[in-house]
């Protein structure tokens, strides 16, 4: 498979914003004991920010603009000041309070099934991250929940598959949320800005059924909610041109809207021996994020999002080596009315979500046409100071419209070889209901339970969902969460499968967090999941069930002021049953281990990096015909042959030069900087015989600027 790696890279580090002089401090506690690692930062300009070092001192440019410096540690008060330029160095006290873990904080503003909550990101969370590229769902590969051994921005969960996650946008569900898109569903980048993103909710096993209905896990974004300034950000790089802007209406109401155009021709010149298969890509996109508050208590939210994207690839499919190009539009909207009381909250989404995709590749000429529209009002009451519920309804309707020419035999796939025409429709419409409540019997202990039904007979029958956890605050700094449930959800229909089936699973999880004062985090989890309803295009049938076990360590912490790392393992069981057979799963008794290292100075430059290896993922081996013209043979069970162990060093360097009202931010990434031969697939001749290995992309480079003004 050859990957499209950074090549859009937007606003990498646009949130580092201009400055002029320098303001110097120390944070302290009431005892005059310095506190380290407290997150010291403009409150307009947030992303102009740096942490205090072991003293207790800090660093930072001062606000071109009339400011207030904001501090705040996990167990202390958060505080704010308006320091002048002559009155430093500052000495900065902090008052000790109660807390509980950030990784599970129940925030009341929040949706009160957070306690299944593994990461909350924030927008600089995301454009620090040298893996991410500035995108939202590639930031979630660092994460140890993370099993995702493609290369891709898809959301790969603890063990289970792509499509059985789900990524909502202000509560609104958007489906296959990558660009770049191949055969597989698999692609580079997802389709959000980061620019208009608050925050990222992760939920990594037992989802919410406030979020909806996944078999696997959640990512739930949340649109910015304040624009401090009117900005234009203008952005040029290797493959990329771009614009944004940012306008405030009032205090309370802005929108923002941005358009980019990307473009192959000089990241194919500059990475032209690392990357011959890959022969153009363009793209076209723009999106619009409206914010208003046309009441003190009321919001409303809505982001819409357009695309026009193409790619030509030159491939080995199933013994056929050709060109396979790709066009796909797409467009969709999420909206979100939300009506606030004292102790309560109702709201309204509304999403639509439509494109047209077209492929060909040998004797495949594919064209699918999709509609989604989305319906959902949710309720939510405080009832008293231990109890709390969340209830809801939840219309989709769902439309595939397909018009394709398909091999007649599914291993004859040459140009000349025999198709056959095929026109088909899907249609399925869901109404659900669910209803979710909180428990707090003690200041230390938090019980939620939930439920989700369906309320139509039509097409699957009725079905139920239910779930149940358990967080227990053991300490200050540590805390302990059991989760279980049991879950419905749908598979996406594709030109090779086109159906729609019920997916299920069952899921146990139990993690436990220590977070210190000094922000040395701890992560240990253990979960099992049984999921079934999974097809394998492959062997054309249904597994009966698949068992996933899986462990996870995560270790992150501060080295010096400017200097962090963060170290995390994974192993995962994955075992596959089906016609009374056991076999591996692709992803069986691996071990995916991941490394980071970041620097960042603020009169500087900010430098990470990042490798992620594992021991090989497993493959079914094919063996050529008995006879020309038939169809290869099996020789063993599924996933019979073990690639070769992955690694992929990648690098990130930016530099910002600010000055007065503007600011230039320089960066350059470099993927696979150590150039790993990663195999990704067996290759094969037109008669099957095994012809050596398909890989992953090799070593590339990409760099470009961001202005602000």
């Amino acid at each position: 498979m050859l990957r499209l790696c950074f090549v859009l890279l937007l606003w990498a580090t646009a949130g580092i914003l201009m400055a002029q002089d320098t303001l110097r401090g120390v944070v302290l506690n009431q005892q005059r004991e310095p506190l380290m690692a407290a997150h010291v930062y403009w409150q307009k300009q947030p992303s102009l920010g740096t942490f205090t070092d072991i003293q207790g001192r800090f660093t930072l440019p001062f606000s071109t603009v009339a400011d207030s410096l904001r501090i705040s540690l996990l167990g202390y008060e958060e505080t704010g000041l308006q320091p002048q330029p002559g009155a430093q160095p500052l000495e900065i006290f902090l008052s000790a309070t109660e807390y509980e873990l950030s990784a599970l904080l129940v925030e009341g503003k929040d949706p009160i099934s957070d306690a299944f909550l593994l990461t909350k990101q924030e927008q600089l969370d995301i454009y620090l991250n040298p893996v991410a590229a500035a995108d939202p769902l590639r930031a979630l590969i660092n994460l140890p929940a993370s099993t995702n051994t493609s290369e891709s921005a898809n959301p790969e969960l603890r063990g289970s598959s792509a499509d059985r996650s789900r990524v909502l946008v202000n509560g609104v569900p958007i489906y296959r949320p990558v660009r770049n898109t191949q055969i597989n569903g698999i692609g580079n980048f997802s389709l959000f800005n980061t620019e208009l993103l608050q925050h990222q909710y992760v939920y990594p096993t037992n989802a919410p059924l406030t979020r909806g209905n996944s078999t696997a896990g959640a990512v739930a974004i949340e649109t910015v909610k304040e624009l401090p300034q009117n900005y234009t950000q203008l952005s040029l790089g290797l493959a990329n041109a771009g614009v944004l802007r940012g306008q405030r209406l009032d205090e309370h109401n802005f929108f923002q809207v941005y358009t980019n155009r990307q473009f192959s021709g000089g990241f194919l010149t500059l990475n032209q021996s690392k990357i011959r298969d890959l022969e153009s890509f363009q793209s076209q996109d723009a999106g619009f994020n409206l914010h208003l508050e046309p009441l003190p208590d009321l919001q409303v939210d809505l982001l819409a999002y357009g695309i026009d994207e193409s790619y030509g690839l030159r491939l080995n499919i199933l013994g056929q080596t050709g060109p396979l190009e790709s066009q796909r539009q797409r467009y969709f909207h999420a909206l979100r009315l939300r009506k606030s009381y004292r102790k309560g909250s109702l709201s309204l989404h509304h999403g639509f979500d439509g494109s047209k995709t077209y492929f060909t590749f040998g004797n495949t000429d594919s064209r699918q046409r999709q509609r989604n529209l989305y319906t959902a009002f949710d309720w939510r009451r405080e009832l008293n100071e231990r109890w709390e519920m969340q209830t809801g309804i939840v219309h989709e309707q769902q439309r595939y419209f397909f018009h394709d020419s398909l091999p007649v035999d599914w291993f004859r796939n040459g140009l000349d070889d025999p198709a056959f025409a095929e026109a088909d429709s899907l249609r399925m419409q869901r109404l659900e209901t669910y209803r979710y409540v909180r428990y707090q019997p003690h200041d230390d202990w938090l019980l939620q339970a939930g439920l989700r039904m369906s309320l139509l007979k039509r097409d699957f029958g009725r079905y139920l969902s239910g779930q149940f956890s358990a967080r227990h605050q053991l300490t200050r700094e540590q805390a302990l969460l059991l989760s279980g449930g049991y879950y419905q959800s749908f598979s996406l229909p594709t030109s090779f499968d086109k159906q729609i089936r019920l997916l299920n699973s069952w899921q146990l999880a139990l993690d436990y967090d220590y977070l210190s004062t000094e922000d040395l985090h701890l992560h240990l989890a253990a979960y099992y999941k049984r999921e079934s309803g999974q097809y394998d295009p492959l062997q054309n049938q249904l597994e009966d069930h698949r068992k996933i076990f899986g462990l996870e360590a995560l270790i992150e912490q501060p080295l010096t002021t400017y200097w962090s790392y963060s170290l995390s393992g994974t192993w995962l069981q994955q075992r596959v049953f089906g016609a009374g057979q056991e076999w591996s799963g692709t992803q069986d008794q691996l071990f995916l281990a991941k490394a980071l290292l970041q620097y960042r100075h603020p009169d500087w430059f900010d430098f990470g990096l990042n490798y992620i290896t594992h021991n090989g993922l497993w493959t079914t081996r094919l063996s050529p015909a008995a006879e020309p013209g038939l169809a290869p043979s099996f020789p063993g069970l599924p996933n019979d042959f073990r690639l070769r162990p992955y690694g992929s060093l990648n690098l990130s360097l930016s530099r910002y030069f600010p000055w007065g009202k503007r600011s230039l931010v320089l960066f350059l990434n470099v993927n696979n900087l150590l150039d790993q031969g990663n195999e990704s697939n067996l290759r094969y001749t037109p008669d099957f015989h095994e012809n050596g290995r398909e890989y992953y992309q090799r070593r590339s480079i990409y760099f470009g600027l961001v202005w602000k003004l």
